[in-house]
């Protein structure tokens, strides 16, 4: 039996072991290890080890998740559609291993059935060494660096499913810590220094820590003078970090989020186009001219990409 029927096989498994539940002696139902799983993670308010499966046509997004996370893509195959303005078109094949980092929004879609695995992964996991093979620009390269899946970790990260159901609640998190921490050596072991930078460039940049504290709350503001607020630092020295941690202004920034979050809300919702520029402080029309500008489709064509 091959990795992926295993994978396959301990969905079932995972499947009809969550819906039995766990008996005690009296016969009531223990939490499986699935809603220890759940429990545990909105309670970090981390995004929890994950199965996802996708349809043909189906859409994974990452919006504003609270860590970055690595996605294993164990069979199937999927196309970008959007990421920061870049990589768009771009097809992941199966049995590929690719990072996203926390803050990035990410869209692809199914172009056939797919299994992916995905884990959340913080800075402090990460190798110090790698910081001496990081590209020399990590804001301006691609985030998305793709590499093959090697054998070992197919197998571990399929031994990760398959002993999801058995894991008692109270153990789930050490399990998963542990887990993970066995994924990150064998790929430190098993891929070149300058092929794992590049991986998580995004965590090994200048000025993480301001980094991290953008990302995780310019959602809350689309004004620069409003982040400068939150982040209690002054308008002048907000502006230096962003053209040292980004290569570009704030203002700059922001614009491109805003594109961003307008197409997330094309392609993830089904706000109508006045819905849309009423949110972003836009006319209709000028929503409809930066579509074309910036996407090279209409709103209209967008969503029907997304469902082809």
């Amino acid at each position: 039996m091959s990795n992926r029927d295993r994978c396959h096989q301990a969905t079932k498994q995972t499947k009809k072991m969550n819906a039995m539940g766990r008996r005690t002696e009296q016969g009531k139902n223990h939490p499986t290890a699935e809603d220890s799983k759940t429990n545990d993670f909105n309670a970090k308010k981390e995004p929890p080890l994950e199965r996802v499966r996708l349809e043909a046509g189906e859409v994974l997004s990452q919006v504003g998740n609270s860590s970055s996370t690595l996605y294993f893509l164990l069979k199937g195959s999927l196309q970008v559609i959007h990421i920061s303005n870049q990589n768009n078109g771009q097809v992941i094949s199966e049995g590929s291993l690719f990072f996203i980092p926390v803050g990035e929004k990410f869209h692809a879609h199914a172009m056939q059935p797919a299994t992916l695995l995905s884990c959340p992964v913080e800075r402090f996991q990460l190798p110090t060494k790698l910081k001496q093979y990081c590209p020399a620009s990590t804001a301006t390269a691609s985030p998305l660096f793709i590499l093959p899946i090697r054998h070992l970790i197919e197998e571990e990260a399929c031994s990760m499913l398959n002993a999801l159901p058995a894991i008692r609640p109270d153990a789930y998190s050490t399990y998963l810590s542990h887990k993970i921490s066995i994924l990150l050596i064998l790929i430190e072991h098993l891929y070149a220094p300058e092929e794992i930078a590049s991986l998580f460039a995004p965590l090994l940049g200048r000025n993480l820590d301001f980094r991290e504290k953008v990302l995780k709350n310019y959602s809350n503001t689309m004004r620069v003078k409003d982040l400068s607020t939150i982040l209690h630092i002054p308008p002048s020295t907000l502006n230096r970090k962003f053209k040292e941690t980004f290569q570009m202004s704030a203002k700059e920034w922001f614009t491109n989020k805003r594109r961003e979050d307008i197409l997330h809300d094309i392609l993830q919702t089904e706000l109508s186009i006045v819905e849309i520029a009423d949110k972003y402080e836009l006319t209709p029309n000028y929503l409809m001219k930066l579509c074309k500008d910036d996407f090279g489709m209409t709103l209209t064509e967008l969503r029907h990409s997304t469902s082809i």
